[in-house]
């Protein structure tokens, strides 16, 4: 489940790169938001909650728009679809 989480973080810090967003802790901090994400999926009744929860979180994170987060989050959804 861990290894998961790392191909997921590192799928988001490719995705947020190729957008524009270069920080030096990109990484770190998308692995720390899947995890809280992950965490969230199992208690949320509605499966789409955690996605809106995971674009407050890299919007406040990365100080960055919300349209422009939850952009991010829905090309990353695309993405992890694509890849299985």
């Amino acid at each position: 489940m861990l290894l998961a989480q790392f191909s997921a973080a590192w799928r988001c810090r490719v995705i947020f790169e190729v957008d524009g967003l270069h920080r030096r802790y990109l990484f770190w901090s998308n692995l720390r938001i899947q995890l809280v994400t992950l965490f969230a999926a199992h208690g949320a009744i509605v499966p789409g909650i955690t996605e809106v929860a995971k674009a407050t979180m890299v919007k406040l994170r990365f100080g960055i728009t919300a349209m422009r987060s939850v952009k991010l989050v829905v090309y990353e959804r695309i993405w992890s679809v694509a890849a299985v």
